[in-house]
């Protein structure tokens, strides 16, 4: 377990666009399978300035992509969506499997379903 300078346990923090509909419904699904208090969540667009800022001064730019951060690693698109499933619990951790699959094969089907992921097929609606 890694602790702060004030003593707190670090998380891993996911950070998501809060004004996508299919977003949203992922994080719930994080946390519907996630072992209990695994992750931060922080809605990109409620967050605070400084953050987006602290985002920006790490070369995190890609906005359009989950983003997973661990102690001072920084996952975006499939690498992200990899990372979350491996600490989710059995059997969704299996799917980290995935990662053999050549990057750029994930990250363009990550890119086909982020360019579609206000459609009304993801509408709000409870998992």
């Amino acid at each position: 377990m890694e602790v702060s300078e004030t003593g707190n346990e670090l998380k891993p923090i996911i950070v998501y666009d809060g004004q996508c509909s299919f977003c949203k419904i992922c994080i719930r699904w994080v946390k519907r399978y996630a072992p209990e208090n695994r992750f931060r969540y922080i809605n990109y667009y409620s967050s605070d300035p400084s953050f987006q800022n602290w985002l920006l001064s790490n070369g995190i730019t890609d906005f359009n992509s989950v983003i997973y951060i661990e102690r001072q690693s920084f996952f975006i698109k499939s690498d992200a969506v990899l990372e979350i499933l491996r600490k989710l619990s059995f059997p969704w951790k299996g799917l980290s499997i995935l990662r053999f699959i050549p990057p750029g094969i994930r990250d363009y089907i990550y890119d086909r379903i982020a360019l579609n992921r206000s459609c009304t097929v993801f509408s709000e609606r409870k998992i």
